[in-house]
């Protein structure tokens, strides 16, 4: 089933177009909120855009900020309508996680709906304070450690 995965920075008009798609039904359409696909951050430099491939087809997206130099936002992570349960979503996460530690980056937050919660306690995420505006009404807070250093004196 996790075959022929390759995940990419949207960087062509088929995979923003799919981006915009998916993210608009999975995530603004069922919060009734307009969205925006030119919205300032889909170009600030500190914002990223992926896209998941299977085989030929994009299933899911996932957006990341960077709030500092140790700590990084999940804006969003949608997976296509076809593909949910079916781990494409954990398999996305997996690589987030991996390409923010690469980056030096030691915490992911989110602002996580109710009904995600259980999907992202799974993969270790905890309540975790973050004060930042949400697009959501109804929303849980949740981080993750990804690594610690340690310093022996």
């Amino acid at each position: 089933m996790l075959n022929n995965l390759i995940i990419n920075l949207c960087s062509n008009n088929r995979e923003w177009q799919e981006y915009h798609r998916i993210r608009k039904e999975q995530i603004f359409d069922p919060l009734d909120i307009e969205y925006n696909p030119n919205h300032s951050s889909i170009t600030a430099n500190n914002h990223y855009h992926f896209v998941l491939y299977k085989a030929k087809e994009i299933v899911a997206t996932a957006h990341i900020e960077f709030l500092n130099e140790r700590e990084a936002a999940l804006r969003s992570l949608a997976v296509d309508k076809p593909y949910q349960k079916r781990g494409f979503g954990k398999y996305m996460m997996q690589f987030l996680e991996d390409w923010l530690k690469n980056r030096n980056i030691k915490i992911l937050k989110m602002h996580a709906r109710p009904s995600a919660e259980d999907f992202y306690c799974k993969l270790g995420y905890i309540n975790m304070e973050f004060n930042d505006t949400s697009i959501q009404k109804n929303y849980i807070d949740l981080g993750k450690v990804l690594f610690m250093y340690y310093w022996n004196k």
